[in-house]
């Protein structure tokens, strides 16, 4: 996440000169290809994050009395229906 905020805060100056020269307002080029970039680069950052969501999902605990990880259900491992007392 670092690395991403570190990347986007780079924008911020090419933000405010094409806002400045009234490029986003005339649609120009540059401000096109900047705001393409943009969202092509949010885009990507969101498949990213849901994809470190999905392969994180297996190591959820569930439970209080007892507790299994969402992969240990669903290898048989574990009975979710004894996780939350007897």
């Amino acid at each position: 996440m670092q690395a991403y905020l570190k990347s986007s805060r780079g924008g911020v100056q090419t933000v405010y000169q094409l806002e400045k020269e009234g490029a986003f307002d005339a649609a120009t080029p540059q401000a096109k290809a900047f705001a393409s970039q943009c969202i092509a680069d949010g885009a990507s950052r969101l498949r990213d994050m849901v994809t470190d969501a999905w392969t994180a999902s297996g190591n959820v605990i569930l439970g209080y009395h007892g507790t299994a990880t969402i992969a240990d259900i669903e290898a048989g491992k574990a009975d979710p229906r004894h996780l939350n007392g007897p």
